[in-house]
């Protein structure tokens, strides 16, 4: 059991976390595995550490999406095309993207009060019990946010 606790305490002593690469790599295991959000935690450490490199930013944008965060999401594409405007990749995933914000966004004006969205959902059964889904949303955001974001002037640009 010693020899074994020498052993990762080796492994982990040769790990740098101050190396943005090496949030970005969990990042993406943490994404590939389905945990968006530490993917997002993880991708928003690179950055911090970073800031400069597109490749950060875009995979935060990818786990936000995952997320359902989709104008936070557009917004670090965003950056990391203004950062290499010649990543294929990344200009097509922004347009796609704005595209599904715009389509959602007529799709609950089509819709109107059919749409579930934080703001009108109520459910209820038999006219008695009710889920407060506005309150829950507004918590869960709250905590989302204060977990995946720090201060950083760049994500402040307009879309």
């Amino acid at each position: 059991m010693n020899g074994q606790h020498m052993q990762i305490d080796q492994v982990v002593g040769k790990i740098d976390f101050d190396q943005p690469e090496y949030w970005n790599s969990l990042g993406r295991t943490q994404g590939r595995s389905g945990d968006h959000q530490q993917a997002a935690v993880c991708f928003r450490r690179a950055i911090v550490l970073d800031p400069t490199h597109p490749e950060y930013r875009f995979n935060f944008g990818i786990a936000l999406r995952h997320l359902q965060l989709i104008d936070a999401a557009l917004m670090s594409i965003k950056l990391a095309v203004r950062k290499d405007p010649s990543w294929d990749l990344a200009r097509t995933t922004f347009r796609s993207m704005k595209s599904e914000r715009s389509k959602l966004q007529s799709d609950a004006t089509a819709n109107g009060p059919n749409v579930v969205t934080p703001t009108t959902m109520r459910v209820s059964s038999g006219g008695t019990v009710q889920l407060d889904f506005v309150k829950q949303f507004k918590q869960q955001a709250t905590e989302l946010k204060g977990k995946i974001f720090c201060r950083d002037s760049e994500l402040a640009d307009d879309m």
